[in-house]
């Protein structure tokens, strides 16, 4: 993968449609998969993707002349279909497929000898149902500061001991409920349930609840009235928060028992302790209950009882309250300081008026200004960016498009998109319906990518509305109110200052220095490829991590070798570039760029970044010869005038001897006068004004030819 798609998650969802092919449509039992030492990264997604260690081949591969283990993981079909019931709430989106999959083709062989097809359908139903019984259930938002500070004045801390997983399947055997206010413990609620279904063993080493102990316990319909009694307004969404340790667990089985038990209708918003924790908390180990307690230094007296277990994550939670308000004092800054300026926010407008006027679907719509001052308009990704600078107002377009508004431009930073884009500025906001057809076309473009995202599941559209929740965003009032004040007042925007000159090669010479052997002596690639493709790769990112360094001189030998093993990649040009660059070596920097170029058009690649980046080498050392140039100019213009100063002296020289030859004993006359030319005294020579009026001789001299403008806070000047 490119390096400019790395950490978006694209590996990991690619490798899950791999895998998910592979097992349906393919048929596959198990799927092996390896890495080799140091690759710690590809550890990381192997495990999230629910691969187990098989085994350990010794000294494997050789890798920069060292030996590596590889490390072999193995992932079952019928392990893959059990980590997607475990994962129901993130990948909904399989279901379908799944099962019309199985319905679709009776040789299917995805279900296996313990998963027959209505065994795993019957799952895949109750996997939904509970989806759907949470809708009862809302989670917080713990960016909200004002929900926080609700939290403080009062919650209830909420737990369940069960006789299993399933909310559905499994019956609650203890509920245990603390309620705080200020900080402090008011009341609590606490008993056993009878179930009416025996308690699995397994559930009893958990909990330590036993048949025996509920057999005389009320039932669930006994005790609803209590119940619904203490927790009160927390049934009702706008009442107390509930709070849980891994509260979707917890939540399923309260929703599910409200349901059965109690016919008003209730909606809940929580707050999970340990989503919380793993937001606010780092080092642990793992973020059970008790040790996050223990982190804290708070002692859970009765582990994995209802009641216990409610109080410690009561204690929990005032522990992680300041953290995470302290956090959200940080992110309101933040947002603070990506708020847009008045002549910002009129574009944003403006822009969303234009989108709203052909499309209503605006949920997604949002804009943001990061840290280097663009303002990025997104619908959950970015599909358009503008900024202002000294230089005036610019939209990055591109480049057909942009060559379409008739409106001013300028070549694009690699960062902006290198040649593939330009800098449209705009002078007035109307400029903006010059490029109208291109952002309904992109806007159209990113928004269907963006649904295709969110609509994949549940998980994926919480994401989403926790981006949206970062950036801002424009009310129809605010909308209206912009519009109006664009039709009634001139908005002045500043003025376009470019000079949009381009230095064509043709304007300079270079005359590169290197140990390259020439281009036609390297391989092609389908010569390469599959003998000497990993071999190149491998050094071109050795140069990498010298270049990191600062090791310049021995990358550009490394890039050498990787280029003459034939290896040709956009990335390998662009590592050359950025190290010429830095030792200023721009002839080498243009001849490597053109080549990467020439070479790059046979393969049909992207070649827009070399395209940046040879404008920036010729530009810079157009300015390099250009300031040589300079340089050598001022020299000589330094040189005429020491000579015209030594001549001048000489003549001075002259001057003063002759006069000294014709003044008489009694001296040469010199007046005193202020600045506006008044006569204050004469005085029959220097020496004498000197004798009256304390001043230094050189300064009046000097005054009084002109070399200073004061002596002594007077002007002088001879009588003659």
């Amino acid at each position: 993968m490119h390096p400019n798609y790395w950490r978006r998650g694209i590996a990991k969802i690619a490798a899950q449609l791999v895998i998910e092919f592979l097992f349906t449509k393919q048929n596959y039992k198990n799927i092996k998969v390896a890495y080799c030492t140091g690759n710690e990264k590809s550890k990381g997604l192997i495990e999230k993707l629910g691969f187990k260690q098989y085994k350990v081949n010794k000294n494997a591969y050789e890798r920069y002349n060292k030996k590596v283990d590889e490390f072999v993981y193995i992932l079952s079909n019928e392990d893959w279909i059990n980590k997607l019931l475990k994962w129901k709430r993130n990948y909904m989106g399989f279901w379908d497929k799944l099962k019309k999959y199985i319905s679709s083709d009776s040789n299917n062989n995805i279900i296996k000898e313990s998963h027959d097809k209505n065994d795993f359908e019957e799952k895949v139903e109750i996997s939904e149902k509970i989806i759907k019984s949470s809708s009862f259930a809302y989670e917080i938002d713990y960016n909200n500061y004002e929900t926080i500070e609700k939290i403080k004045e009062e919650f209830i801390a909420f737990d369940v001991e069960t006789t299993g997983l399933s909310a559905l399947n499994d019956e609650i055997i203890e509920i245990g409920a603390v309620r705080f206010k200020n900080g402090y413990i008011t009341e609590r609620f606490s008993t056993l349930i009878n179930p009416k279904i025996p308690i699995p063993i397994e559930a009893t080493k958990v909990n330590h609840i036993t048949n025996e102990m509920v057999k005389n316990a009320p039932t669930s319909n006994e005790i609803i009235l209590k119940f619904v009694e203490f927790f009160g307004d927390a049934l009702q969404s706008s009442g107390t928060i509930i709070i849980a340790h891994n509260a979707n667990f917890d939540m399923g089985f309260l929703t599910e028992f409200l349901k059965k038990n109690y016919r008003e209708n209730t909606s809940i918003r929580y707050a999970d302790t340990l989503k919380l924790s793993r937001k606010t908390l780092s080092g642990l180990v793992d973020y059970k209950l008790n040790t996050v307690a223990n982190h804290f230094e708070i002692h859970n007296l009765n582990a994995h009882r209802a009641v216990s277990d409610a109080e410690t994550c009561g204690n929990v939670l005032l522990k992680l309250l300041p953290l995470k308000q302290e956090e959200n004092i940080k992110i309101k800054a933040k947002r603070e300081s990506k708020r847009l300026d008045e002549t910002e926010a009129i574009i944003a407008t403006y822009i969303q008026n234009i989108i709203m006027s052909e499309n209503d679907d605006i949920e997604f719509l949002g804009f943001d200004k990061n840290t280097n001052g663009y303002i990025t308009i997104n619908y959950l990704y970015t599909f358009l960016k503008y900024k202002l600078t000294k230089n005036g107002i610019y939209i990055i377009v591109k480049k057909e498009d942009a060559e379409k508004t008739g409106l001013q431009t300028e070549i694009c930073s690699i960062n902006e998109g290198g040649t593939e884009n330009l800098r449209v500025y705009i002078s007035e906001i109307f400029d903006i319906d010059l490029i109208k057809e291109y952002i309904l076309k992109i806007y159209k473009k990113c928004m269907k990518d963006a649904k295709g995202y969110i609509n994949n599941s549940k998980y994926a559209r919480e994401k989403a509305y926790e981006v949206l929740n970062g950036m801002n965003t424009y009310t129809d009032s605010e909308l209206k109110s912009c519009m109006e004040k664009i039709k009634n007042e001139k908005i002045v925007f500043p003025s376009i200052n470019i000079k949009n000159t381009v230095i064509s090669r043709e304007q300079i010479t270079i005359n590169p220095i290197n140990t390259r052997i020439d281009i036609s002596n390297i391989k092609e690639c389908k010569e390469y490829w599959s003998k000497e493709f990993e071999k190149g790769l491998d050094l071109w990112i050795k140069g990498e991590e010298l270049r990191k360094d600062g090791k310049y001189e021995e990358a550009i030998d490394v890039y050498n070798q990787s280029r003459e093993t034939g290896y040709c990649s956009s990335p390998l040009y662009e590592s050359y570039s950025m190290v010429y660059h830095k030792i200023k070596d721009y002839d080498n920097e243009i001849a490597i760029l053109e080549e990467g170029i020439s070479r790059l058009k046979k393969e049909k690649a992207n070649i827009s970044n070399l395209e940046t980046r040879l404008n920036k080498a010729i530009t810079s050392k157009y300015n390099l010869i250009e300031k040589e140039r300079a340089k050598i100019e001022s020299e000589k213009i330094k040189e005429e005038k020491r000579l015209f100063n030594l001549e001048q002296k000489r003549i001075e020289k002259e001057k003063r001897k002759i006069e000294k030859e014709n003044t008489i004993i009694e001296g040469r006359h010199i007046i005193q006068m202020d600045d506006d030319g008044n006569i204050i005294n004469e005085f029959v020579s220097i020496a004498e004004a000197v004798r009256q009026t304390g001043i230094n001789s050189k300064s009046i001299r000097d005054t009084a030819k002109g070399v200073q403008k004061h002596a002594g806070g007077f002007c002088w000047q001879y009588k003659d």
